[in-house]
């Protein structure tokens, strides 16, 4: 994404080599999403010149993070997971400001949380106001049970930024007493993680029920290969007596894990926006 500020602090530095014969190369590129300009000038020429311009030389007061109470709305609503409120905020901010057809900076940004908003129509996102936290699960998925091993789930504590973790285990009617983890799809290699006996919580359900889960984000890449190949296995291990528990990932495991990694990534997409802004 480009701010008109910035598409204006790229022509100056442009015109600055030129008009002090700077010998210059341009170029463009992509990343994450994100349009990055670079101006190259032969021989480091400029590594003893203090340029006369950067992004913020060209901030105008009314940009949309400009103001300190647009910029805390912002982060709130990401922080808490509101994002149709967030779409409307923006929107209305486009609506009541004339933004320059160039500044697809903001334009972007709404796009985006619209099309969070459509996609978090498939979660739940429960709230604790102590702990001022939020966190989001696919809707049906919101626990390990008899039929699902793996819950995805995404949460927002002491910053705005999101990224997947997962609450990984079993329900079981015998203790195994698992130190190890292992998930493969079709396509990968297996992905096996041992956990020392204090990283696993193991609980007493019913007279004939317990349950032996992790909280991890171990296995991010393997698990969103399986979503890919639509299959994979989780092996549960008690290592020291070689007993196995096996699992099919199931359709709304890797349903919910593609959901949630989307939703991270657009969730992501925005915090940076902000973050990327403040730090020019």
């Amino acid at each position: 994404m480009q701010t008109q500020a910035a598409i204006n602090s790229q022509k100056a530095v442009v015109q600055y080599c030129e008009a002090n014969d700077i010998e210059y190369k341009t170029s463009e590129m992509t990343v994450d999403r994100t349009l990055i300009f670079s101006v190259g000038a032969k021989h480091n020429i400029l590594d003893d010149r203090e340029l006369p311009y950067n992004v913020s030389s060209f901030r105008q007061p009314n940009e949309f993070f400009a103001s300190i109470e647009r910029r805390d709305a912002y982060s709130s609503m990401l922080k808490s997971f509101d994002i149709i409120s967030l779409r409307d905020y923006i929107n209305g901010f486009l609506s009541n400001n004339e933004i320059s057809k160039n500044d697809n900076f903001l334009y972007e940004l709404h796009n985006t949380a619209e099309v969070l908003s459509e996609i978090m129509l498939l979660c739940t996102t429960y709230i604790d106001s102590f702990e001022n936290a939020a966190t989001l699960y696919f809707t049906g998925l919101e626990d390990i049970s008899k039929d699902a091993c793996i819950v995805p789930f995404v949460q927002s504590t002491k910053y705005s930024g999101a990224s997947v973790e997962y609450k990984i285990g079993f329900y079981k009617s015998t203790w195994l007493f698992f130190d190890e983890i292992a998930i493969k799809s079709d396509n990968s290699e297996v992905k096996t993680v041992g956990f020392k006996g204090y990283n696993v919580n193991r609980n007493v359900l019913t007279a004939s029920m317990i349950e032996e889960y992790v909280f991890t984000t171990q296995f991010s890449s393997v698990l969103n290969l399986a979503v890919k190949d639509s299959a994979g296995t989780i092996r549960f291990k008690n290592t020291d007596k070689n007993e196995v528990l096996d699992h099919n990932i199931s359709s709304i495991e890797l349903f919910a894990i593609e959901t949630l990694d989307t939703i991270s990534k657009l969730h992501s997409h925005l915090y940076y926006a902000l973050a990327g802004w403040e730090s020019m």
